[in-house]
């Protein structure tokens, strides 16, 4: 199946999705390779090939898995320094990082074609399903309920297979987010019974607790991990006010950090800023980029909190304020290096905001990216952060890319009725 087309200079780059290879040993080679091509006359052809082809001279094929993946020549460092390749089931966003400022985006001719299939699948649960995430390798999805339970389900081409039932909550569960595999199968879910669970599957498809957090006093509204090279530690957000940090030692213990009334009406939302710092690609960044998290509330704000000396401090003067009803999620792009930090957030007063500093130390500057007209639940940005994706009050989940002159538009829509 075709990916996203990108206009990269007056070269245009097709994105094959990489199949679902397990091991090296089990690469066939007909089915794994991406596949580029130069031009749309030749993609049917060089498709069809399962390779790289004389059409595609221009490309070196460096496909190869695990650890490696199928990269262009001319990318596949800064493949190698991002880990962006990890993933063998997700198109090959990164190449829209080249194409951000072509002069070939936009018009009929070089319309993007975002269209991907749908899979409809039985969850299994008895009431609403509040959040959904896929594991790292896109082979398994949880999903968590206002049936106090959290499913595992296994997908796979247009199939899916119930893998794991996990049940310990004492109300709704909102969210639940996986840990980077480095780590194991680790998988954090949060309730309306204050609690924070970190469930770990020992054999396969068996859980267990193997932590519980009990510190806050009401609903935890939102768990995020942070990018894995900061270690495993995991951010959660309380109608109590408060913003909790737990980060994992060597000897199994966890240490907590606190960020005592973030938002005093309540958080809603948490989000980790990326690993790699604004700047790192053009040779401006830090080694060590710093801890930062970005949060929304019920006072209708959006705040940047960075760590300083094992303290958390606000980072933001004033909070960046904009929205008229309570923030429901924020979500801090990836930047892949770029000078400027994009933080997306999605409000109940149906309004989706991007704001943007040029550097720290900046104000931070919001944009208005759409009034949805509803309620706006949902915000999450694909791998290199240049797409968004929204999920609005009206069934309707949209995608939405920045032109060159700076202003949003939408490139395609999911139907609620093909929800």
């Amino acid at each position: 199946m075709m990916g996203p087309k990108w206009a990269w200079g007056k070269v245009h780059v097709y994105a094959v999705k990489v199949s679902q290879v397990p091991s090296d040993d089990d690469i066939d080679e007909d089915e794994a390779y991406v596949t580029l091509a130069a031009d749309e006359e030749n993609f049917a052809e060089i498709e069809n090939s399962g390779g790289i082809d004389e059409y595609a001279a221009d490309f070196e094929n460096s496909a190869v898995f695990g650890e490696n993946v199928a990269v262009n020549k001319g990318i596949d460092e800064a493949a190698d320094k991002y880990e962006i390749a990890d993933d063998l089931n997700f198109f090959l966003f990164f190449f829209c990082f080249f194409a951000l400022n072509s002069p070939q985006v936009g018009g009929e001719k070089n319309r993007f074609d975002y269209r991907m299939p749908s899979q409809k699948i039985e969850t299994g649960h008895e009431d609403t399903v509040h959040d959904v995430a896929m594991d790292y390798y896109g082979k398994r999805i949880a999903t968590a309920s206002s049936d106090h339970s959290i499913k595992i389900v296994g997908v796979n081409n247009n199939s899916s297979q119930h893998l794991a039932n996990l049940t310990g909550h004492q109300g709704p569960v909102w969210q639940v987010a996986w840990a980077h595999p480095k780590f194991g199968s680790l998988l954090a879910s949060c309730s309306y019974d204050g609690r924070v669970i970190i469930w770990k599957e020992g054999n396969l498809n068996d859980w267990i607790q193997a932590h519980v957090f009990d510190d806050h006093k009401s609903s935890v509204n939102s768990i995020a991990w942070a990018p894995h090279e900061l270690g495993l530690c995991l951010a959660c957000g309380s109608s109590d006010g408060n913003i909790s940090v737990f980060t994992a030692r060597a000897d199994g213990n966890w240490d907590t950090s606190r960020i005592d009334q973030a938002h005093p009406a309540g958080v809603t939302s948490v989000s980790w800023a990326p690993s790699t710092a604004p700047g790192a690609l053009l040779g401006s960044g830090l080694l060590d980029p710093a801890q930062q998290i970005c949060s929304g509330g019920c006072d209708n704000t959006v705040k940047v909190w960075k760590l300083y000396n094992g303290n958390w401090k606000l980072d933001c003067f004033p909070a960046l304020n904009m929205h008229a009803d309570w923030v429901r999620d924020v979500a801090w792009a990836p930047n892949l290096g770029l000078p400027k930090s994009t933080i997306a957030s999605a409000s109940q007063d149906g309004k989706v905001i991007i704001w943007t500093v040029a550097k720290e130390g900046d104000q931070w500057e919001g944009k208005v990216l759409h009034d949805f007209k509803a309620p706006v639940w949902r915000v999450s940005w694909s791998l290199t952060g240049n797409i968004l994706a929204v999920a609005d009050g009206n069934s309707n989940v949209t995608l939405w890319k920045e032109a060159v002159d700076g202003e949003w538009q939408q490139v395609t829509t999911v139907d609620a009725q093909d929800l």
